[in-house]
């Protein structure tokens, strides 16, 4: 069975589609491996440290919450 994706593992994969990278692009900006960098977005390993960097460079909101999907009238 799959596992879903949090909020905040939706919000930094579509924030990587947007800006056109990949993990391996992210990994390297990082400094750190890609198969780590995978499991971080992915939450097989946790890491508060890693998902905040992760979250600074791409301008993602690492509490997880989406201001996406709010709508303004």
């Amino acid at each position: 069975m799959k596992r879903k994706l949090s909020p905040w593992g939706k919000a930094v994969k579509k924030k990587m589609i947007d800006m056109d990278i990949g993990t391996n692009e992210l990994a390297e900006r990082l400094g750190l491996d890609r198969v780590y960098v995978s499991s971080i977005i992915n939450e097989r390993v946790i890491s508060e440290r890693a998902r905040l960097r992760i979250s600074e460079e791409l301008d993602v909101d690492p509490s997880g919450e989406d201001d996406d999907d709010d709508f303004e009238d």
